[in-house]
């Protein structure tokens, strides 16, 4: 009788490599999504950031506190950030907040696709 030897892979292992390649492409997307969802909450956070730092060179290069350009950048950020506020709360303190973030819950800086940024002048 003539032994032969049988050489390749078996259906077996190539399921499990197939699963092995499928969860590892599964993660990656995975890791690609959490990636993107951070870098757009920083892109808010630094449109944030950037608004205050617009107001107050308005307000430096005007030398006063003047009513007129507060509304125009209170404006403006409203169009930048999604569902954005911004508004001079007293006369060196700044507040902006977006997403589902409302001005009585905002008590410090949150960062996140709704948050809270407070400036000073």
């Amino acid at each position: 009788m003539l032994s032969k030897q049988v050489s390749g892979l078996t259906f077996i292992e190539v399921l499990v490599s197939l699963f092995l390649l499928s969860v590892m492409i599964l993660s990656l997307a995975a890791v690609q999504l959490t990636a993107l969802r951070e870098a757009k909450m920083n892109y808010w956070y630094s449109v944030a950031a950037q608004q205050i730092i617009n107001l107050h060179e308005i307000t430096t290069a005007m030398h006063a506190s003047d009513e007129t350009a507060i509304v125009r950048w209170s404006e403006q950020t409203a169009l930048l950030l999604p569902r954005g506020q911004a508004k001079k709360i007293s006369a060196k303190k700044i507040l902006i907040h977006w997403g589902n973030r409302s001005e009585p819950s905002c008590t410090n800086n949150v960062i996140g696709s709704s948050g809270c940024l407070f400036g000073y002048l």
